[in-house]
């Protein structure tokens, strides 16, 4: 059995994901998966689904973390039980993890950045004002992709404060609405 326990198991980005996973259970003979994980951003529910996980007999965990620490003695326990575990999209690099498997969140922001200042340069300047949005301040891959993005853009343009979406569509337009409001000019 691999298990895969992703935080914000609800939100559409892992439809995809969790119908391949799935998938790879229905028809690959012998082999036994299972999806799973908190519907939100929530540490202390990933790690009872996790502990709940490890009364299993499982042969390896893939998982999904927004919190960078929160999860770390639960895969370090799991890894000392014998059960290979993966991190993807944002790493635990202090966990006992096997591996890592993402993007360099940094670099890829950076790109985008790069790219988008390169398809409006009309807009690059820095009376220009920039929102970026994130789900959560201190999930490693929101941080990065933060930090990428403004790497890129340094001085060129104006950030205006971010603002915070908890994963949440609705709550995007909320948040994302109410700096528009406050900043007319981005």
């Amino acid at each position: 059995v691999y298990a895969m326990n992703v935080a914000i198991s609800s939100m559409a980005f892992w439809n995809e994901p969790r119908q391949t996973w799935q998938r790879i259970g229905s028809v690959t003979p012998g082999l036994r998966t299972v999806f799973g994980g908190p519907s939100e951003s929530d540490p202390t529910k990933q790690i009872d689904q996790m502990e709940a996980l490890l009364t299993q007999k499982l042969d390896g965990i893939v998982v999904f973390s927004t919190d960078p620490s929160a999860l770390v003695p639960t895969i370090n326990k799991a890894v000392d039980k014998g059960i290979p575990v993966i991190t993807v999209f944002a790493d635990l690099p202090t966990s006992k993890r096997l591996a890592y498997v993402g993007a360099n969140q940094v670099e890829s922001a950076r790109a985008v950045a790069r790219r988008t200042m390169q398809d409006y340069p009309e807009r690059v300047k820095t009376t220009s004002k920039v929102l970026i949005t994130v789900g959560k301040v201190g999930a490693e891959d929101q941080d990065d992709r933060r930090r990428g993005f403004e790497q890129e853009i340094g001085a060129k343009m104006t950030f205006v404060p971010p603002v915070i979406d908890n994963y949440s569509p609705d709550k995007a337009t909320e948040v994302i609405r109410a700096a528009l409001t406050r900043n007319p000019d981005i």
